[in-house]
């Protein structure tokens, strides 16, 4: 779904898997990332070389007290805009941005901002 709206909307890119580099001494490699179109110079040889507009982890029972807790605190204090974390096991979208509490999605639809512009997105699809 998220594809989708990038693709029709003309946002930007999205990598999987991708290395980020968020700072010198500071490498994640989250499940998802998107940059803006006016960011898409972060990404050189394949690599994100910077905060991300949007980082999307999935937890899995290997990762999920890392993601949930150091990573999250890393992509925030180091300029991510946004961070979603998805559980498929309790179909839950935890939905983070710095300076803002958690919103926690469990149905229906949530707004992504990007650009000056909201976007509905349906969990169902999320999930599907």
């Amino acid at each position: 779904v998220l594809l989708d709206l990038i693709i029709e909307h003309d946002l930007g890119k999205v990598a999987t898997a991708p290395t980020v580099r968020l700072r010198d001494d500071l490498v994640m490699e989250p499940d998802l990332v998107f940059l803006r179109s006016e960011r898409l110079d972060l990404i050189e040889a394949g690599r994100v070389h910077g905060p991300p507009d949007l980082v999307v982890e999935v937890l899995s029972p290997s990762n999920r007290r890392f993601d949930q807790d150091l990573k999250r605190e890393r992509y925030l204090e180091n300029g991510v805009a946004e961070l979603w974390i998805v559980d498929a096991d309790i179909d839950t979208v935890e939905v983070w941005r710095p300076g803002e509490p958690v919103r926690t999605m469990t149905g229906g639809h949530f707004t992504w901002q990007v650009g000056g512009r909201a976007f509905a997105v349906r969990l169902e699809e999320v999930f599907r």
